[in-house]
């Protein structure tokens, strides 16, 4: 085991790292929800994974036995007339206006320095600079840029690998997947569907982190609005060419 908090422990596996929580800790790639009361293991704890079992020193075991496996649901088809995208001031402004900008121009060139640079900035346990761009990572795969999203995903992995925390490199290396937790997916999928349920989506998210789920969103609003400028500006010259036949 290699932290504990009040809902869940996080503990590394041959696999990687595992969060084990409550059912309050929500869904998403790395969790492992078990319904626990009281008995978190404490600090210091071994654990062995095998044979369907989790099991900590302390005594606690865990059956997987049953146990599903969670993806982040298929988005709505992004359609950029339907994008309501809501307003959230992100965090690092600078750096946040020079992602747009990448973002805007397709990722050509290298990643401004700004940006890779806030990686491991900021407080808690996954810092704010990681949470922007790992929501930013998360909402590019969800509007079927991947290609964009490993451009951005390779400098900003290279930095984490000693500029942040064990477990928020873990967390970006899901998002540069497209996995984020339930909450970031569902408001994306709202936004994408014109905003039906983005209220609800937007209190889930807020309940994420300190202000992890807030920054998180922030990122991938920055990822929406460059998609809508980048998609309206290569439209134009057709649009213009199509009226000029009339």
């Amino acid at each position: 085991m290699i932290a504990r908090f009040a809902r869940s422990v996080y503990v590394a596996t041959g696999g990687g790292l595992a969060c084990i929580g409550s059912p309050a800790i929500g869904r998403g790639p790395l969790n492992l929800i078990a319904r626990l009361g009281k008995a978190l293991p404490e600090p210091g704890e071994r654990v062995a994974c095998g044979r369907g079992t989790v099991r900590f020193s302390g005594g606690l075991a865990l059956a997987l036995a049953g146990a599903s496996t969670w993806t982040p649901p298929p988005p709505p088809l992004a359609r950029r007339a339907r994008l309501r995208l809501p307003r959230i001031a992100p965090p690092f402004p600078e750096a946040a206006a020079a992602l747009k900008a990448w973002l805007q121009a397709g990722g050509r060139g290298p990643l401004p320095p700004a940006v890779a640079g806030v990686v491991g900035r900021g407080d808690g346990l996954t810092p704010a600079g990681d949470d922007l761009l790992g929501g930013a990572l998360v909402a590019l795969c969800a509007l079927g840029e991947r290609a964009l999203a490993r451009r951005l995903a390779r400098p900003v992995l290279a930095a984490a690998r000693a500029g942040t925390s064990r477990i928020s490199r873990a967390h970006l290396a899901c998002a540069a997947q497209g996995a984020g937790h339930e909450a970031l997916h569902a408001a994306l999928a709202a936004i994408l569907d014109g905003g039906r349920g983005l209220g609800r989506a937007l209190a889930a998210l807020a309940r994420v982190g300190h202000t992890s789920g807030r920054d998180a969103l922030a990122g991938a609003l920055l990822a929406l609005s460059a998609w809508r400028a980048r998609t309206r500006a290569r439209r134009s010259p057709a649009q213009a060419t199509t009226k000029a036949l009339r």
